[in-house]
């Protein structure tokens, strides 16, 4: 029940049309947070999940220590994030989170 709701809820949350601003970031996490605060709104949980991966991909990789917008240009980062936040917020079922 509460799956449902939350996943309708995120279906209504407009997708963000500006993209005008440049954010410095050392990690995925990091610059989601940055986003949710510039865009005052929540990025979906599967979201948070995926950036959450993309960072513990990194661990042991020779670029490791190297903060990510160094070597991911800001605005193909944003434009990740966003599809990614697309695809969870219109094709996600309800069953499948509170499965986690």
């Amino acid at each position: 029940m509460i799956a449902r709701m939350y996943q309708e809820y995120m279906k209504l949350v407009p997708m963000p049309t500006q993209c005008g601003f440049v954010i410095l970031f050392t990690s995925w996490v990091g610059f989601a947070t940055s986003m949710k605060e510039f865009y005052g709104q929540p990025l979906h949980y599967l979201t948070n999940v995926q950036m959450k991966k993309f960072d513990q991909m990194r661990l042991g990789a020779d670029n490791e220590d190297v903060p990510i917008d160094t070597i991911i240009d800001s605005g193909k980062a944003k434009a990740t994030i966003w599809i990614i936040e697309e695809v969870h917020r219109s094709t996600s079922s309800h069953h499948y989170i509170a499965r986690l």
